[in-house]
């Protein structure tokens, strides 16, 4: 345990959340439960002021287990001192993973408001990572899908994600709990196929792994190294965006910049513009993950000439462009106001 709480603090440095309210996101899985314990015991350690609440997202999907889940998060929290909230879910018929996260996460924000957290933790590990980056890979996606997961992200207004235990292996987490015997919770449908996740983590990653032992620590460090990339990239996609996007009441502007565009010259410009229009779809609450690579390909050349086109994209995004004229994004008539999106 004292190893995982080092990695915590390594990733996280103690004075930027011991002294302010904190609320963590347990499902009583091994992760959750490793996070929850490792924060304790560093915010004592620190002498943390800032209240720690425990949250807890029943989706009652798997009837009785699910009740018991919730149990155990309830009497984890209590031995621990700390406060657990917990909210149920109406159960089947099950939606899709997206969906399912949804409610959560809307679920995590509306709870942080409540008690005045500035931050929610959640207990994404290194496997997470490398699941996500192949999920992106397999629906085509382009830089940013090859960063993983964001280590922080904002996940309401005055309200940031932060993922901790990115760069954690799960085997890690685990060996921690045994080593203080400490239970945790199975979910038995992690072991089922039916999500896309679990057949990557239960069938595609152990054949991998036996085929190419250690690909999973070498996917992370290159998932490292990208982050670093897009690091760059993300500072030239906001001066693009500050240069060339403009939001009015009903729609979207871009400029369609001319052969005097001071992006031409770079290398790397359609990433730049694509970049910059993930960060767009983002901040207007569009929904994203229908979003496949040939609808940002298509943007951004449209964008690079002047012709007039008019198309379609998913969520309910309209794209207009006058020959010669600026691209139009109008919004989706279903939204009224920027909302989070995963």
């Amino acid at each position: 345990m004292q190893r995982l709480e080092r990695a915590l603090v390594n990733s996280w440095a103690p004075s930027e959340w011991t002294a302010v309210p904190l609320l963590v996101a347990v499902s009583g899985g091994a992760d959750s439960v490793a996070l929850l314990i490792a924060l304790t015991n560093v915010h004592r350690k620190q002498s943390g002021k800032g209240p720690l609440t425990v949250a807890h997202y029943n989706h009652a999907l798997r009837s009785e287990a699910s009740d018991q889940d919730a149990l155990f998060v309830q009497r984890l929290a209590n031995k621990l001192g700390w406060p657990c909230v917990s909210t149920k879910g109406s159960g089947p018929p099950a939606a899709d993973e997206a969906s399912l996260r949804n409610l959560r996460y809307d679920f995590l924000a509306s709870l942080a408001h409540q008690i005045g957290a500035r931050f929610v933790v959640t207990g994404h590990t290194q496997e997470d990572n490398v699941e996500t980056v192949l999920h992106h890979l397999f629906r085509g996606t382009g830089p940013a899908g090859l960063g993983g997961v964001p280590r922080t992200r904002d996940l309401a207004e005055d309200v940031l994600l932060i993922r901790p235990l990115l760069n954690v292996p799960k085997s890690n987490l685990r060996e921690a709990l045994t080593e203080i015997g400490q239970e945790w919770r199975e979910d038995a449908t992690n072991q089922e196929s039916i999500w896309k996740r679990n057949w990557l983590r239960n069938q595609l990653l152990p054949q991998i792994e036996t085929e190419y032992p250690g690909a999973s620590d070498r996917i992370a460090a290159l998932i490292d190294q990208q982050q670093t990339l897009l690091l760059g990239l993300e500072q030239r996609a906001c001066q693009w965006t500050d240069a060339y996007i403009t939001a009015q009441q009903n729609a979207i502007v871009i400029q369609r910049p001319g052969d005097d565009d001071r992006f031409s010259s770079m290398h790397d410009h359609q990433a730049i513009r694509i970049h910059a229009l993930r960060g767009l779809w983002d901040q207007q609450g569009w929904q994203r993950q229908a979003m496949a690579r040939q609808h940002w390909e298509r943007l951004s050349e449209v964008l690079g000439h002047q012709a007039a086109e008019t198309f379609d994209l998913p969520g309910g995004v309209r794209a207009s462009a006058r020959e010669g004229g600026p691209l139009e994004l109008q919004r989706p008539t279903n939204l009224a106001s920027p909302s989070r999106q995963e």
